[in-house]
């Protein structure tokens, strides 16, 4: 299940380089934020203002190949995919609905300049996928023996 979301805002990462889009559910008012680079960051606040950015992507091309070949770009889904974001642009042409993948941060930009809708789906019924450590990162670092690692200060 996929529940549909609004970016509301671009906000500081505490990694360098890196900038966090917040995106709201729009039913239940839960908030989801998802890391990109600062310069897609910086496109996204552009957009947003109504200024159009000149951050160049390869979803920029796809888009314009997909408009040559008569398609629309109708929406796109976040997910999680083996512990990783992705995302998915649905496209429509003569020959009925497809999936492309997409980079999130990307795809992200293309939404909001085309104004189609953004949708993430569900982990666990009630429960939108957040920013937490993928499980087979948190199983390495379970996995670790620190013993004799003395702790400095």
């Amino acid at each position: 299940m996929s529940v549909e979301v609004s970016i509301i805002g671009v906000t500081a990462c505490e990694c360098p380089g890196h900038a966090r889009v917040v995106l709201r559910d729009e039913a239940g008012g839960r908030k989801l934020q998802v890391r990109v680079n600062v310069d897609a960051g910086q496109a996204l606040l552009a957009e947003m203002a109504g200024v159009p950015s000149t951050h160049a992507g390869a979803i920029d091309l796809l888009r314009d190949a997909v408009d040559a070949a008569g398609g629309c770009i109708e929406q796109l889904t976040i997910g999680c995919r083996r512990g990783q974001l992705c995302a998915r642009l649905s496209v429509r042409s003569a020959d009925g609905l497809a999936e492309i993948d997409a980079d999130p941060c990307e795809g992200l930009l293309t939404a909001c300049r085309m104004h189609i809708p953004v949708f993430v789906e569900e982990a666990e019924p009630g429960e939108i996928i957040g920013p937490d450590v993928p499980e087979i990162y948190r199983e390495f670092v379970e996995s670790l023996d620190l013993t004799g690692i003395e702790e400095h200060d």
